[in-house]
């Protein structure tokens, strides 16, 4: 986590809905740890760093940072991470004021002392507070039972006498008697009515608690813009302004004075900038045309002076100067004593670092360029020499300061904003795939985003693999990085094959049995592999043909073992062989020892007859991640072992076996022991009338290392259990319910090579898949740069290719396009270029008989369409018809696509930059590139691409902003406040004619249609029904919405039904009445129900929703249902996926919901009422759609927690209804499994 006060304010401006913690790796790759809704909107984010404070006082929170949230809770939230809940606990909700947003409310943005004892809270304007923050301790009774639990202890003092808005501030550590004042706050603030920002000294008094001004500074020049504090060096400060950076000093209040000016201007002359040795570190590469100089001086009485600024290229050529400002900042968090560095990044891309020294003659900064790419905000600056950066509207980027250079690491995804998307099922896969527009130029990207994990498809061989009934892959060696052989059991039958792209059977040189069937294999030891069948084991030791490190002999070296009955189930530990028989019921350990050079035997070390028959085992391979010390296992371990508390406890000496009484089992392995049952967990599963439920009888068994170790069984009936029981659902990206979606796979092992290090092999339609997973990546999310910002995306199902309106285009010919996109690769295969100063608006594709066309909208201005009280402005649009017939396949258009014009450093195809599974790669044209890559501006579309037809089009007054087919032979196309209605004279294309106008009061931005029904989402005035008279060529306006309403998207889900998205949050369920009213149509619709985000949805889409349990039940019939849920995504980069309930499963969870929000685990984490986040700016009596992400928390809880929150009635309003855990849990994983 970062320090405190140790980034820019900015790093935090962005307004969130979730949290999410992730670790950053020695290869700079991101792991998510969790992710957690807020159920508030987080307005600024800090740390108190009590790492090394308070030991003894509280333990759950003892040698951990805390993290502050600033909402619009009105509550100052202080969170820690639980690793055992794996998500944030809140320990602290300080009160500051009402919830909501108001702008002279506290709330906006915080800052934290060095001491991490006071935090400074700010309004947007007018208002300021300093809360100073402890914590007592757990206070306990005579039996150490805790009598009073430790809390949070604070004191708010608040003024509202700033008469401003406060841009920035921090706390300044100053000579100031802390008998007098303290603590120091500074703050850059915008007075009213001022054209300038001032530099403003507040503190807290000590005699009476009230906040005073202590003074004021304001330097001629230009606009400031933040403050910080500078690390290390009490009462020294950093002021950021357009242009320059000051440094001033603090350390007496009340007489603030500038030692030193930083001054930041730009050549933009195109030659190569010559650096005085005064300012060292500044050495700039060859190739960048336009360069930073960053100047130091002595300010003194000259501050303003310009006579000091170092020459370039000699004093005769000054060139061109402008100022850049800073777009973001960070402090290094371990730098050396006396030393501190910062490093910031300019709006032009242009990363600097400045050291700060003290010596005897004063104060001393030394600069340095260390990197250009694209400008990020914010910056923060980790361990290592790691920094994070984000762009804005684009992706992060991990970098590694390695020799005076920033080197690119990673890429971190960002999927927001989201401005459009499309689902299209994942071809023969059965499963939905999103195609969405995303980011802004320059970083506008297509992204193609699937379930999972990533997965990409690597190999699929004949399918000449009938009846396998086993599958393994072995190393030679543990510390073997990659797998050597692959086993194939078969009925009747095992294969060895060499692991790899090629598969080579090598079965004669390993040794195993050819003409049995495997039971289980592994590694015992060093070269020595072990073959478990029903009739005894086999050890072997592989000749060099089969590994280059094995024996060089011409025929594997082998030893046999012989049971008198049986084997039924096996495994293979190190140096530990564990088979058991099932009549008799008896379980036999093995163990091998040498005898000479080359010669082993298998012998048998115990031998012990159960009660109940074993279905499975297992032992744990050898692993560093699989040593842990016996707390990981309870107390109950460590009692038997007999040992205290800190005894280690080797996890390779048990093994974990399935019964079939069912149960699960841990024995002991120790050599030296006698058998001993260590652990039983019995399985009983009763399904919703209390009878069990059959096929319990585990079929698998596994050791799983996480924060702890727990152990997952697998049941016959397609159940998986757990001893945690939030295992499987807290933790969304790493151990989650995801599917690869094939024909039905029996068998699956890893397999790691040199080709693919974490591949997954599995056995499907008889063949053998190797496919890869990647779990580096935070999102599953196909990245491919398209340049410009893409605003609209569709799914042309005939040619299985992607249709993408751009605008913000560079080029010189045209600044927005219409292109064919091949969804696998990224390649453009077909263009239409708008016309110079012609900005496409909507698209849409339309059947006109056996014909599909794509309807173009467009504005030949590039100003807005819209004024800004939601009237159309007088500016022309054109309604453009393309043909579609030229669009074929991504195979049959590879005749676009050229290599031999392109070096052999650019990129196939347009869009140099295709983010793959792997490795995230940056384009030319994006951050971190090499000089040498092709730029994208400079790749001749006419010579890659084909060009999309155009048959006519139709000039109207105002923009066009939407257009929608209508009942399979009309066009409906929205142009400022005017709806029209268009068709093609005897089905032709190129005969266009107008049947119907309407006129609405303000400008339409979005229409939909359902069957004869039309909605036009209009952008004051909200959802308008509207019918067309075929005979009478009118158009009708026949219901409205009950109340104004900034429309985002609207979509028809029936002829009835309307969801609509509004510019404030919030998703609304409209519906016209059930019976005839009399009233005007102003006011007839409905509003069913209601769900505020707090994040503004672009894009509304249908989608169809079916689910099934991973267990068949006949009482529970699978529900499907042809496009009755609803997709929308955010600008923030969310997806909401809403599906439709019944009355009595919404009023069930209904009440689950209302417990979940009160309970401690489980209530909105920033201390606000969930009911009233989510019913924000809900009108009163309308009801509210569930909150998926409250109901889900259920799923993460212990059953123990499960029934304590059904249990508790007193957050149900209504009179207490008896709930079952099992009903409840049936819903929600059938819910959970069909959204997973």
């Amino acid at each position: 986590m970062a320090a405190p006060c140790s980034t820019s304010p900015g790093a935090t401006s962005v307004q969130g809905t979730s949290l999410e913690l992730v670790v950053v790796g020695e290869d700079g790759v991101l792991q998510s740890i969790c992710e957690q809704s807020t159920f508030g909107i987080v307005k600024d984010v800090g740390v108190l760093d009590w790492r090394f404070k308070h030991f003894g006082i509280w333990p759950e929170i003892e040698g951990k940072e805390i993290l502050v949230l600033l909402s619009d809770s009105g509550k100052l939230s202080l969170l820690y991470f639980c690793c055992q809940m794996q998500r944030f606990i809140p320990i602290g909700n300080i009160e500051l004021s009402k919830p909501g947003n108001m702008r002279d409310q506290l709330g906006r943005i915080l800052a934290i002392d060095h001491d991490s004892a006071w935090v400074a809270i700010s309004a947007y304007e007018d208002a300021f507070a300093v809360v100073r923050v402890g914590r007592t301790q757990h206070v306990y009774g005579p039996n150490e039972e805790i009598v009073e639990k430790a809390k949070i202890v604070h004191a708010v003092y608040k003024t509202s006498d700033i008469r401003g808005t406060v841009w920035s501030m921090c706390f300044m550590r100053t000579r100031c008697s802390m008998d007098e004042y303290y603590p120091v706050v500074a703050m850059i603030i915008n007075r009213k009515g001022s054209d300038a920002n001032d530099l403003s000294m507040y503190a807290l008094a000590a005699n009476d608690g009230g906040i005073q001004y202590l003074s004021g500074y304001s330097e001629p020049g230009p606009l400031a813009l933040e403050i910080a504090e500078i690390p290390q060096l009490d009462g020294f400060g950093l002021l950021f302004r357009a242009g320059d950076i000051l440094i001033v000093d603090l350390r007496d209040p009340k007489d603030i004075c500038c030692t030193i000016r930083i001054s930041m201007t730009g050549s933009l002359v195109g030659e190569q900038i010559s650096v005085e040795d005064s300012c060292r570190g500044l050495d700039v590469d060859d190739d960048v045309a336009a360069c930073a100089l960053l100047e130091l001086r002595d300010s003194g009485n000259n501050i303003m002076m310009d006579d000091s600024y170092m020459a370039i290229d000699g004093a005769d050529n000054p060139g061109s100067m402008k100022s850049r400002v800073i777009c973001s900042w960070s402090w290094e968090p371990d730098a050396m004593r006396g030393q501190p560095r910062l490093i910031f990044c300019l709006d032009d891309g242009e990363f600097h670092i400045l050291e700060f020294n003290w010596d005897t003659e004063g104060l001393k900064v030394l600069p340095e360029r260390v990197h250009r790419g694209l400008p990020c905000k914010p910056l923060l600056w980790m361990d290592r020499g790691m920094i994070a950066g984000f762009v804005e509207m684009g992706d992060g980027m991990i970098l590694h300061l390695e020799h005076g250079r920033l080197v690119h690491k990673s890429t971190v995804q960002n999927v927001g904003p989201i401005l459009d998307l499309a689902i299209a099922d994942y071809h023969g896969e059965k499963q939905d795939q999103l195609f969405s527009c995303c980011g802004m130029c320059p970083e506008g990207s297509l992204r193609v985003i699937r379930n999972g994990v990533n997965v990409e498809k690597l190999l699929r061989t004949e399918p000449i693999y009938q009846g396998v009934t086993g599958l393994w892959t072995l190393r030679m060696k543990r510390t073997d990085t990659y797998h050597s052989f692959l086993v194939l059991a078969f009925v009747e039958e095992t294969r060895i094959l060499s692991v790899g792209l090629s598969f080579n059977d090598i079965s004669d040189a390993v040794g195993f049995q050819p003409e049995v069937c495997t039971l289980a294999c592994g590694l015992i030891a060093d070269g020595l592999l072990v073959q478990i069948h029903s009739k005894g084991v086999k050890l072997c030791l592989p000749t060099s043909y089969a590994h280059p490190e094995g024996a060089t002999l011409t025929s594997p070296v082998c030893v046999d073992w012989y049971p008198d009955v049986t084997i039924s189930v096996g495994a293979v530990g190190h140096d530990v062989v564990a088979v058991a028989t099932s009549n008799p019921c008896c379980l036999y350990i093995l163990r091998v020892r040498p005898l000479s050079s080359l010669q082993y035997e298998l012998y048998e070390t115990q031998h012990v007859q159960l009660q109940y028959e074993v279905s499975c085992i297992s032992i744990p391979e050898e692993d560093s991640r699989l040593r842990t010390s016996s707390s990981a296992f309870g107390g109950d371990f460590r009692k038997r072992k007999g040992n205290n508390s800190a005894a280690e406890v080797d996890v390779r000496m048990f093994a974990v076996i399935g019964t079939h009484k069912p149960s699960v089992e841990v024995i002991s392995l120790e050599p030296d022991e006698a058998f001993r049952l260590l652990s039983i967990g019995s399985i009983s599963v009763n399904n919703a009338l209390g009878a069990p439920v059959s096929g319990c009888i585990p079929e698998n068994v596994r050791f799983v290392a996480s924060e702890r170790f727990y152990i997952l069984a697998g049941l016959r009936n397609g159940m998986l259990l757990s001893d945690r029981s939030w295992l499987l659902y807290a933790s969304r990206h790493s151990l989650a319910y995801s599917s690869i979606s094939f024909l039905p796979a029996s068998h699956v092992t890893p397999v790691s090579s040199v080709d693919c290090p974490s591949g997954l092999l599995f056995v499907a339609e008889n063949c053998l898949h190797l496919v890869e997973m990647v779990h580096g990546k935070r999102l599953n999310a196909q990245k491919f740069s398209v340049g410009g910002t893409p605003r609209k995306v569709l799914y042309h199902s005939d040619s299985r290719t992607l249709l993408v309106m751009r605008t913000g285009l560079t080029g010189a010919s045209c600044s927005s396009d219409i292109v064919q996109i091949d969804p696998n690769n990224g390649i453009l295969l077909s263009r239409f270029k708008c016309e110079l100063g012609e900005t496409a608006k909507c698209i849409q594709i339309v059947k006109i008989g056996s014909e599909q066309v794509l309807i173009v909208g467009t504005s030949k201005s590039t100003d807005r369409p819209m004024m800004p009280n939601g009237e159309a402005e007088s500016i022309k649009g054109r309604l453009i018809v393309l043909s579609l017939d030229t669009l074929g396949s991504p195979h049959e258009c590879s005749s676009f696509i050229p290599t031999s014009n392109l070096s052999s450093s650019s990129h196939t195809g347009s869009f140099p930059e295709i983010v793959g599974y792997a490795n995230e790669e940056f384009s030319s044209n994006s951050m971190c590139s090499s000089p040498d890559d092709i730029c994208y501006n400079q790749i001749q579309f006419e010579q890659i691409a084909g060009h999309l037809r155009s048959l006519t089009h139709v000039t109207f007054t105002g923009a066009v902003l939407a257009v929608y087919p209508y009942l399979d032979r009309y066009v409906l196309a929205a142009a400022g406040n005017t709806l029209s209605v268009f068709g093609f004279v005897n089905e032709n294309p190129h005969r266009m004619k107008k049947y119907a106008v309407s006129r609405t009061r303000f400008t339409i931005t979005c229409l939909k249609t359902y069957a004869s029904q039309i909605a036009a989402g209009d952008c004051r005035d909200g959802v308008l029904f509207y019918s067309y008279h075929e005979n009478l060529r009118k158009l009708e306006l026949v219901y409205a919405d009950p109340a104004q309403r900034l429309v985002g998207d609207v979509v028809l889900l029936d002829c009835e039904t309307a969801v609509v998205s509004d510019r404030r949050g919030s998703i609304s369920v409209l519906s016209c009445p059930g019976l005839e009213v009399s009233e005007s149509p102003e006011k007839n619709l409905a509003v069913q129900c209601s769900f505020f985000m707090g994040e503004i949805a672009m894009s509304i889409q249908k989608a169809a929703f079916k689910y099934r349990l991973p267990i068949g039940d006949e009482a529970d019939p699978v529900l499907e249902s042809a496009y009755n849920c609803v997709v929308a995504s955010t600008l923030l980069g969310s997806v909401f996926v809403m599906i439709p309930l019944t009355s009595e499963e919404h009023q069930l969870l209904q009440d689950v919901q209302e417990r979940l929000s009160l309970h401690p685990l489980t209530a909105p984490i920033l201390g606000n009422d969930h009911a009233e986040f989510r019913r924000r700016g809900i009108p009163s009596g309308v009801p509210s759609i569930l909150d998926g992400d409250m109901l889900v928390q259920f799923l993460e809880l212990t059953s123990e927690q499960q029934q304590t929150v059904l249990d508790d009635g007193s957050s149900v309003k209504a009179p207490r209804r008896s709930i079952s855990v099992f009903q409840v849990m049936r819903m929600l994983e059938r819910v959970h499994y069909a959204l997973n």
